[in-house]
């Protein structure tokens, strides 16, 4: 039995693995940008021709995600499958059956919405692709000029409702088992109310059912998006895209307080954290599933101290906190009941420039348990104090008795150096 023979009748279950390896990641793991994520697929095309075997491991990996595009001349679906190699013909491999993450790009989304019968697109002309496996819906929408001729008047109106609601049940009806939606207005309007509109309604739309993971983000250039979601519930997965109003992201998840279990927020105000915690004049709320928190705070940020309702314990379980940019918070709010469950801990330098961690009491012995990980990270900061080295020493000093991992690094986005001080007190 030849070498060859034996590396072309390893089982399925080998051949995926080295793919894995090949590609530097397991199988359903997806990078945010999708086309980041398919430009490993290139280094699996030589084994389409090595065996049987490994070519349907390489097309499993090659079909995981597709790209279907909304042709407004016919008003048809089109599905292209972006890393299938030019030229390459397997006609018997079930394709859509493979997809897990389907790009749905409405380019003329106005015109989406403006059919009479959405209910009746014809799917037959493209195959019947139905993806009964994917899990994940990302939603593009393009054209600046969409919609630009309603009023809010005419988007009130039950026709107007209709037919969006009509057009996400056509794309579910694509898309079945999705639970993780992400939406991304390229070149919406968001000034033009009757955009903004039809933003949120389609949000919500697409929203109902089995949805528990919601990402919205607008283009990076265009005017903040005003996402008033207060019908959806149920959600697990909360990501605040750019450009798009926190506080009204921050209220979404205090409506999804009890569901929540993730959550990435980028908060710039006092109002927005406090929208976090007590939502205006509501109750103080308990983030009672919530085991990961992901805030991005701009290094602009004043440097008064947020606050919130004293005594009140909004993340009992917390088991991931990653804190980015500045350290705005006066108070322990962050760690209240939750110092026997934090594992992993990431703050910027700015929090033992203000001494947040030894003024606190975070990191006493009687009440937090040892860490897997905490992370420094330095940015510049216009209103970071200069702390003296005995502050900077207590602190690290903690940090090294409460983790088993300590990792010391600088903003990519900056290329600072670390405070010398960090390095001194160790």
């Amino acid at each position: 039995m030849t070498i060859q023979y034996l590396f072309q009748s390893l089982p399925m279950l080998v051949t995926e693995k080295i793919i894995e390896y090949l590609e530097g990641r397991p199988r359903n793991y997806y990078d945010d940008d999708i086309n980041k994520h398919n430009e490993t697929k290139r280094i699996i095309y030589p084994l389409l021709s090595v065996g049987e075997v490994w070519c349907e491991a390489a097309l499993i990996s090659i079909c995981d995600n597709c790209e279907v595009v909304f042709n407004d001349a016919g008003g048809v679906f089109d599905v292209n499958y972006p890393t299938w190699p030019a030229g390459f013909s397997y006609s018997q491999f079930p394709r859509d059956k493979l997809v897990k993450r389907v790009v749905l790009t409405a380019s003329g989304w106005n015109d989406m919405v403006n059919k009479h019968n959405n209910e009746t697109i014809a799917w037959s002309q493209y195959n019947g692709a139905i993806f009964l496996s994917a899990t994940n819906l990302v939603v593009k929408l393009n054209k600046s000029n969409s919609f630009s001729h309603l009023s809010a008047a005419k988007l009130k109106a039950r026709s107007s409702h209709e037919a969006i609601d009509s057009l996400a049940r056509s794309i579910r009806r694509l898309t079945p088992a999705v639970t993780g939606v992400s939406v991304v207005a390229i070149s919406v309007n968001a000034t033009h109310k009757s955009h903004r509109e039809v933003c949120v309604m389609l949000v919500s739309e697409l929203c109902r059912g089995s949805v528990t993971r919601l990402d919205v983000g607008f283009q990076v250039d265009s005017p903040m998006l005003s996402l008033r979601l207060y019908d959806v519930s149920g959600l697990a997965s909360i990501t605040q895209g750019t450009n798009v109003v926190c506080c009204l992201i921050a209220r979404l998840a205090y409506l999804n307080a009890h569901t929540l279990k993730e959550l990435h927020i980028t908060p710039s105000t006092q109002d927005d954290w406090a929208a976090l915690i007590k939502c205006g004049s509501l109750a103080p709320m308990v983030y009672t599933s919530l085991v990961s928190l992901s805030m991005d705070i701009a290094n602009t940020v004043s440097a008064n101290g947020w606050t919130t309702v004293e005594g009140s314990v909004p993340f009992p379980v917390l088991v991931k906190l990653a804190i980015s940019g500045a350290y705005p918070f006066a108070d322990d709010t962050l760690f209240r009941g939750n110092r026997d469950m934090l594992l992993t801990l990431s703050l910027p330098f700015d929090a033992i420039a203000k001494n947040a961690l030894g003024r606190l009491g975070v990191l006493k012995r009687s009440g937090i348990t040892r860490m897997n990980s905490i992370h420094i990270v330095q940015i510049p900061n216009t209103y970071e104090p200069t702390p003296s080295d005995d502050l900077v020493r207590e602190q690290m000093h903690r940090i090294l008795e409460s983790s088993t991992i300590l990792k010391l690094g600088c903003d990519p986005r900056y290329g600072i150096p670390l405070n010398r001080q960090v390095f001194n007190a160790l």
